[in-house]
């Protein structure tokens, strides 16, 4: 019965929605928006957010706040 509810959650696990954004804090608009399915980390998922933010910014980016499902060393960088 344990293995059932193991598979269970595994293939729920993969069609589990995520989305990443990238929003100016000072006016709250979103600069970038991806969405995937499935569990795993958000860093590598990082840069192409940070690109596309780059991009649609009317501002230069100083500074970027993140959490830690983004940490990985290329990222910190």
């Amino acid at each position: 019965m344990q293995k059932t509810a193991n598979v269970r959650r595994s293939r729920s696990a993969k069609r589990t929605p995520k989305v990443i954004h990238a929003a100016d804090t000072q006016s709250h608009v979103i600069l970038s928006a991806r969405s995937r399915i499935g569990m795993g980390g958000d860093y590598p998922h990082f840069e192409p957010a940070l690109f596309d933010a780059w991009r649609r910014s009317p501002r230069r980016i100083r500074a970027v706040l993140a959490d830690a499902g983004f940490g990985s060393e290329p990222n910190h960088r």
